[in-house]
């Protein structure tokens, strides 16, 4: 039997669900919404890694350059930390602002409540 391909609508919506199910959201939309500077920081350095003509990249790799970006290139955020617990849920919110690069950032399931 075929199986059809979801369509990018359902992909988002599956995403937005999966991500309001993790045991993780409420911690992490409270951080995201009191650091939006990261969100812009992993849009703009995913983009460099697009750009570079990668079709796969680790968040946790974009995560770490953050971190040395705000640690050691520019010294701006002081005592800025960032917890790996969140990176799957915004490797999740770069793919569900950027749906044409869904997939980009290979994911595993995430605990539910």
């Amino acid at each position: 039997m075929y199986l059809d391909e979801p369509t990018p609508e359902e992909q988002l919506k599956a995403l937005t669900t999966e991500m309001q199910q993790s045991k993780f959201y409420l911690g992490w939309l409270e951080y995201h919404q009191k650091n939006p500077e990261i969100m812009k920081l992993i849009t703009r350095f995913t983009g460099d890694v697009i750009s570079s003509g990668l079709k796969n990249y680790s968040i946790s790799g974009i995560i770490n350059r953050i971190r040395w970006y705000t640690d050691v290139e520019t010294n701006t955020y002081g005592d800025f930390k960032i917890s790996s617990i969140w990176s799957a849920l915004y490797a999740r919110e770069f793919m569900r602002r950027y749906p044409q690069y869904m997939g980009f950032f290979r994911t595993r399931e995430l605990e539910e409540r």
